[in-house]
C-alpha cells in the first residue's frame, strides 16, 4: 500500500480516535515497518488535535467547578 493511499484512507485518523477495527490495528505496525513516515504523520495527526482541541475548549466556570467537586466528593464549598 502506497503512503498517500494510506493518508488518504482516514486509517491514520480512526486509529488515533480508536474507532479503526482490530485488522486495521494489527496491520498499522507492519505499515509502519515498512515506511517510517507513517509514524510521523500520526504523531502530527495527534499533535494538531492536541492543538484543535485545546483552542476549542473553554474554561470551567467556578459554579461549574463547586457542582463537579460536590458530585465527586460529596463537599459543599469545595472549590477546585
Amino acid at each position: 500500500m502506497k503512503i498517500k493511499a494510506i493518508i488518504d484512507s482516514g486509517l491514520l485518523e480512526s486509529y488515533i480516535l480508536g474507532t479503526a477495527s482490530e485488522k486495521e490495528i494489527a496491520m498499522l505496525p507492519l505499515l509502519i515497518k515498512e515506511n517510517p513516515q507513517i509514524l510521523k504523520t500520526i504523531e502530527s495527526i495527534e499533535v494538531d488535535l492536541i492543538d484543535f482541541s485545546s483552542q476549542q475548549s473553554g474554561s470551567l466556570s467556578p459554579i461549574l467547578k463547586s457542582l463537579i467537586a460536590v458530585k465527586i466528593f460529596g463537599l459543599r464549598g469545595l472549590t477546585c
